[in-house]
């Protein structure tokens, strides 16, 4: 009975948080804090079935563009929010965020949404060639002499 209650308040808790952000900021005096007093106990079960509330929103908007997955500019709004959502949870519930159950929803987001999404070909360096690196290192060895020269030359010749 009270997880059926709890299940069915929690979007309640929810509706509120919008589109703010949440969380701690480098600038916060309590970013590293991590000793936080909380009144409950971490439920890592009500977590888990609490975080899926933050991949329904998601859910409804990236899948309706699933030619976009690929494309960090047209997700990037969504995953932030989805990431802000989970912070929110994993505090809501009293467990420290990041935590494995997070980290696992977050694989699972990935595996399912981002895993046909590669970089375009990577670049394969190889060492540049003996005479370049060469030219590029003697040009500037040259300089820094010629430099200090005129330095000294327009120290000594006073006007």
């Amino acid at each position: 009975m009270t997880r059926l209650m709890n299940m069915l308040l929690f979007p309640l808790l929810l509706w509120g948080w919008g589109k703010q952000t949440l969380g701690n900021t480098e600038d916060e005096d309590e970013f590293q804090n991590q000793e936080k007093y909380y009144i409950f106990k971490c439920n890592e079960t009500l977590l888990s079935d609490y975080i899926t509330f933050c991949w329904v929103p998601f859910h409804g908007e990236i899948a309706m563009q699933n030619e976009n997955w690929c494309n960090w500019t047209k997700v990037a709004w969504y995953y932030s929010d989805m990431s802000n959502c989970a912070e929110y949870v994993s505090e809501l519930i009293g467990c420290y965020f990041p935590n494995a159950i997070v980290e696992n929803f977050f694989v699972q987001i990935h595996s399912q949404y981002f895993s046909n999404c590669t970089t375009e070909e990577e670049a394969v360096y190889a060492d540049p060639q003996d005479e370049m690196v060469l030219v590029l290192t003697i040009i500037p060895v040259c300089i820094i002499p010629v430099l200090v020269s005129l330095v000294i030359w327009k120290s000594k010749v006073k006007e």
